[in-house]
């Protein structure tokens, strides 16, 4: 796993997952039902507090919709943790010109 990850991390984003020496990680607390194996849903205090916290990112970042990715598809973590706690503004819109190169919404290609 190390070595996969030292690969990775040597590669320059977008072209690999974000790590944690460049991302920023949002943290949401919520339950894990086991017996379900689903998360609570997000309060829309929650999802409300997400949304313009990503709102200020962006612009002060620079950064867009393609930057944001759920925790359990970057990560070993619990499958569905992140899940639909951001919903963007414009979903499917295809990248202009300006964004040749980028990463697409689902991540790096394995």
């Amino acid at each position: 796993m190390r070595a996969v990850s030292r690969i990775e991390s040597s590669r320059p984003y977008p072209e690999r997952y974000p790590g944690n020496a460049d991302s920023i990680g949002i943290e949401v607390v919520g339950r894990y039902h086991p017996a379900t194996q689903r998360w609570d849903e997000p309060t829309p205090e929650q999802a409300a507090a997400i949304n313009r916290l990503m709102e200020s990112l962006q612009r002060n970042f620079g950064l867009t919709d393609e930057d944001v990715y759920e925790h359990d598809a970057i990560s070993r973590k619990t499958p569905g943790e992140g899940a639909g706690l951001y919903a963007p503004a414009a979903p499917g819109l295809a990248p202009d010109a300006g964004d040749a190169g980028r990463v697409p919404a689902a991540g790096p290609q394995r």
